[in-house]
């Protein structure tokens, strides 16, 4: 798996590569360009002898173009690289076919200026999750999941990366992609693409583990079957851009959850008894408000008239003495007041990494887990890979969770040695969410 953060964005990345037949060969790369980051996926659906030749040359290609041509304007240079690549692997491979050679799909992404742009053939998809919705930015395709959104037999006939000299890749040149904070958008080929959608994959993606468990995890929910299941997936989180607002092709559309097939006679049979219309009858319409009176005299009888209803009787009441006043000390006062309050949570504590800084280093001055760092609202984004210390970030310590007397005075026992294990090996949400829920009681 390659795993990567930068200033605006981490992603991480991890391809099955896959064998011959219904599998097929599956590769991804990402590579810096003068325009910005470039990340592409590329197919072969039919490999007949599991070769990742193909593969491996459109992507060198499509890196060359990209690297080579930087004076063309941003908004056009994916379209060119997949051109220039089908051009490049029909003459060398496909021109003395007597059919229509072997073709790949691809999809080619290009981020820079907080602004993607991106280029795609073939059965290939490309999705933005904004946290509560799931947008499909490559819909125009035919997918295998039986969507139609465009003309089915326009879909079939697209040509694919390789098969002619010239090709029209789909784009969304005229109007580029803008994320917001949070965002994350996600490349897929192959069967990984059948399931991006599921409720399992958006749980996935909206928990705070880190980028790369969340690419095993998806791959794993994919892969129910490895014998005919492979894939590319690479995922982009963002921060720290620029964007307000969010701004997304009008070509996307809403993912919506796959329907299983169901066999032509059943579709005929819903069809025609959608097409039947029931007209109501006087009969019907007088036994309908009957049964509604029905309910509505139960409910009246049940829960709303009271046979015996209460009657009021006057209590005498005694003659009033003269007023007494309870002298309550102020300090007995403020202590019953404050008995029912849980004991307040020390704030949390700056601190600025410094050159050489190890999390060991960190724990001997705070006594604070690691774990508790890193998974602090407040500190998202401030760490390398694998969550490790970058000079000069200023992290917020949450010394509620020290095991120091001084630092946390109400509920350092809470985090002492033998509670977080030996390298707070006990730590970890569960242990985080039994600390809270005692604090609640």
């Amino acid at each position: 798996m390659t795993t990567k953060k930068f200033n605006k964005f981490e992603y991480a990345a991890l391809a099955d590569p896959g064998k011959a037949g219904i599998a097929g060969v599956h590769y991804q790369d990402v590579f810096e360009t003068p325009l910005g980051h470039a990340f592409v996926l590329v197919a072969d659906h039919h490999a007949e002898d599991g070769s990742s030749e193909l593969c491996e040359i459109a992507l060198e290609r499509i890196r060359y173009y990209m690297n080579h041509d930087a004076e063309e304007i941003r908004e056009e240079i994916t379209t060119n690289a997949l051109i220039y690549t089908s051009g490049y692997i029909y003459q060398h491979y496909n021109k003395d076919a007597p059919k229509p050679g072997k073709g790949l799909s691809c999809l080619c992404v290009l981020y820079g200026d907080d602004q993607i742009h991106y280029s795609w053939v073939g059965d290939v998809g490309l999705y933005l999750f904004t946290g509560k919705r799931m947008h499909w930015l490559s819909w125009m395709d035919q997918r295998n999941s039986g969507s139609t959104a465009g003309n089915s037999e326009e879909a079939q006939k697209q040509v694919l990366l390789g098969q002619q000299t010239i090709i029209e890749p789909a784009s969304n040149c005229d109007a580029p992609l803008k994320p917001v904070n949070g965002d994350k958008l996600i490349l897929v080929s192959g069967t990984v693409g059948k399931c991006i959608h599921t409720k399992e994959t958006k749980r996935i993606l909206k928990d705070s583990m880190p980028l790369q468990t969340k690419v095993n995890r998806i791959l794993r929910h994919a892969d129910h079957d490895r014998a005919q299941q492979s894939g590319a997936l690479i995922i982009l989180r963002f921060h720290a851009i620029s964007n307000k607002e969010r701004i997304i092709s009008a070509d996307a559309k809403m993912q919506t959850s796959v329907q299983p097939e169901k066999k032509d006679d059943m579709a005929g049979k819903k069809t025609k008894t959608a097409q039947k219309k029931m007209p109501v009858s006087m009969l019907g319409l007088i036994l309908w408000i009957l049964g509604f009176l029905a309910i509505t005299y139960f409910v009246y009888d049940l829960f709303i008239y009271d046979p015996h209803p209460p009657v009021s009787i006057e209590v005498p009441q005694p003659e009033a003495g003269p007023d007494e006043t309870i002298n309550i000390p102020e300090e007995v006062a403020e202590e019953v007041a404050d008995a029912d309050l849980p004991a307040a949570l020390p704030d949390d504590i700056t601190y600025t990494v410094r050159s050489g800084d190890t999390w060991g280093r960190v724990y001997s001055q705070f006594m604070v887990c690691s774990w508790f760092v890193i998974n602090h609202p407040p500190n998202t984004g401030r760490f390398g890979s694998q969550g490790s210390l970058i000079a000069g970030q200023r992290l917020q310590i949450p010394v509620r969770y020290s095991g120091d007397a001084q630092l946390n005075p109400n509920y350092y026992n809470e985090f002492t040695a033998d509670k977080v294990g030996d390298g707070c090996r006990n730590v970890d949400r569960n242990f985080l969410e039994a600390f809270e829920d005692r604090l609640g009681q």
